[in-house]
Formats: structure tokens, sequence, C-alpha cells
């Protein structure tokens, strides 16, 4: 996502539910509330939404519309537009470490010894095994919808991106090579 307009907003709200990255149903909530939220204001505000005084948005939006609300759903409307928003600019300065605001964080088994004493267990991370995608399935026909695109970067090493969908946009490939830009090391 390079723009931080409505529309980019609102493509990001759905692509949080989608990778799973938070329930689909709150992701489709939060879509919901920001479009109710957003309509207070006029179409040439909607050009940076990281840029929006929350405050000034949610005032806009209970003068116009707050008959329409009980005084507890207004709250929580608040509440989802700001986090919305939150994830939203975090995003948007730093796609490949974001991390969506209020995702419950797993919790460390305890273990009691005989004696009552609590001991927490450490968890070791590990990376899950790499499967690769396979390029042709027994048929013949492509695994997936696109190319798989071979890139030789060194003498001995070949990378596979893919599936690229034919249809790739600019806007989609510039993305893709923001990406695997910054997961580079700084040494050239």
């Amino acid at each position: 996502m390079a723009g931080r307009t409505k529309a980019d907003f609102l493509e990001f709200l759905e692509w949080l539910g989608s990778k799973g990255l938070i329930p689909l149903n709150t992701a489709q909530a939060r879509k919901a509330v920001a479009n109710k939220v957003l309509a207070a204001l006029e179409e040439d505000e909607l050009g940076d939404i990281t840029a929006l005084d929350i405050d000034d948005v949610m005032l806009r939006f209970t003068n116009k519309f707050g008959k329409r609300y009980t005084p507890e759903s207004a709250r929580t409307y608040r509440s989802r537009f700001e986090t919305s928003v939150a994830d939203f600019k975090a995003y948007c300065e730093n796609p490949v470490g974001f991390r969506p605001l209020g995702r419950p964080q797993a919790k460390r088994p305890a273990t009691e010894q005989p004696d009552g004493v609590v001991e927490k267990k450490k968890f070791v991370l590990r990376k899950p095994p790499v499967t690769p995608l396979p390029e042709r399935r027994t048929d013949g026909e492509p695994a997936a919808s696109g190319n798989v695109i071979p890139i030789q970067i060194r003498e001995d090493l070949t990378v596979r991106i893919g599936p690229v969908p034919f249809d790739l946009t600019k806007r989609e490939a510039t993305k893709i090579a923001n990406i695997i830009l910054a997961h580079a090391t700084p040494t050239d």
C-alpha cells in the first residue's frame, strides 16, 4: 500500500482480515465503522488518513450523525476507529515489521513445583520449515494463477518469486520490491 487515502485505508482494513492478522469479523466491523465515521468528512479531506485529528473527526461525526447512535455505540466507534488509524499509521511507517494493536500475546505456560513455587517455561522460537510451492501440478498446469519468476542473484544462487499475478501493476511490483529491500543486509 503506497498511499494513505481513504481507499488505501479501507483496503488495508480488508487486508488485515484476509491475512488473518485480526479476526475477519473484527476487520469487517472496523471497515464498517471507518466508512461511517469518514462520511462526516469532505472528499478533499480524505487524502491522508494518517494525518487526521481523531478528536476533530469524532466531534464532526457526532455532530452530523450522533442522534443515530447511543453514547456507548459512539464510544465503540471511536475505539475501533482510533485503533484502525493507529494500525494503518504503523503499517505505513514499517510494513515489514507491522503488528496490529490489541493482538493477544501468547502466555508462557507455568509449571508448579512440589513446594508450590510457580516456574515459567521459556519458549524457544524456531523457524517453520519452508515448503517450496510446486511450479506445476501433475497435469502440467500452473499451480497458481501467476508466474514463478526465477532470478539469478549470484552465480550459485537463483531465487524464485511467485506466483506473481499475470496482471501485476507497477504499484504492486514496487510493494514487493520494497519488502525485499527491507530484508537486505546494509553492507552494500
